[in-house]
């Protein structure tokens, strides 16, 4: 079975998708999936990003963030750097967040997403890399694991 587990696998998923798709089914034999409302996913969606971090509740540091943003990113401004439902959320992260450093807990697993847009694989590999000085570490793929030293 082929995957995602390279580029050159979309042509064929995407070929194979069509042909599913081109078969008709006989009448009545399959129902529409059950869909969530798009409000309970976008509340989902920012129950996790507010509960997971403090998020700043000035509104004068989102106006310099923005400001900041609009010369760094020309292409989307500042629209990432604006105020989100987090900067009035009412309660407090549960936990703190773990700072990667060499002087840090040594028991940390990492997961990420080869395929992930927001965060490429080479962002996620680079605070394994400034924290393992002296420390023995590793990524592991669904193909193996690859030596540090080769990241």
């Amino acid at each position: 079975m082929r995957g995602l587990k390279s580029a050159s696998a979309l042509p064929y998923l995407t070929t194979r998708h069509t042909l599913l798709n081109d078969q008709a089914a006989p009448a009545g034999s399959l129902r529409p999936a059950a869909r969530s409302s798009e409000q309970s996913q976008r509340s989902t969606m920012i129950s996790v990003l507010c509960g997971d971090n403090a998020w700043p509740r000035s509104i004068s540091t989102y106006q310099r963030n923005v400001t900041h943003d609009r010369v760094k990113y020309p292409m989307l401004g500042g629209a990432a750097a604006n105020v989100w439902p987090c900067a009035h959320w009412a309660k407090q992260p549960l936990e703190t967040p773990v700072q990667f450093s060499d002087q840090g807990p040594s028991n940390l697993l990492l997961v990420q997403n080869l395929r992930d847009p927001a965060t490429p694989l080479s962002a996620r590999s680079k605070p394994a890399r400034s924290s393992a000085a002296g420390r023995e570490w590793s990524l592991w793929t669904r193909a193996g694991t690859v030596p540090a030293s080769l990241i």
